[in-house]
């Protein structure tokens, strides 16, 4: 994934499909624990990368 705005675009899609999972079929199955699992990993490469790229605050000493 290239820009932040592909992550939040695919963290949507995720969650939607999630959401749609878990109501069809409940929140402990198999699919939509599997769904969690790839939204959980891609949330937090989310934050990686954006506090990589987001300019850093010096603090006086």
């Amino acid at each position: 994934m290239d820009t932040l705005v592909d992550m939040l675009k695919q963290i949507e899609v995720l969650r939607k499909e999630m959401i749609q999972t878990a109501e069809e079929n409940g929140l402990n199955h198999e699919k939509c624990i599997t769904i969690s699992k790839e939204l959980d990993q891609l949330l937090n490469e989310y934050e990686r990368v954006k506090q990589v790229s987001s300019p850093k605050i010096k603090t006086k000493q």
